[in-house]
């Protein structure tokens, strides 16, 4: 049987670099996102700088809180179907 101690290290090396560049453009893009169309949307809904700066950090508090939730439901799924 093949454990993590019998891998080369130049794979834990690939594996680390992959997450790493997925961690990176995930963030670039959110943080792109809102920096190209963040005054658009606060001006086409009329909001003050405070006040959407307010629901962008509350969106993320939500998303980030019901991220573990979600992420558990998408596990035992994915589980019951294999």
């Amino acid at each position: 049987m093949n454990t993590p101690h019998d891998r080369p290290p130049s794979l834990h090396r690939r594996a680390a670099a992959f997450g790493l560049a997925a961690a990176l453009t995930s963030t670039f893009g959110q943080s792109i996102f809102i920096g190209l169309f963040g005054a658009q949307i606060q001006a086409e809904l009329g909001l003050s700088p405070s006040t959407w700066g307010a629901l962008y950090g509350l969106a993320t508090g939500i998303s980030g809180m019901t991220m573990f939730w979600l992420g558990a439901l998408a596990d035992r799924v994915a589980a019951a179907r294999a």
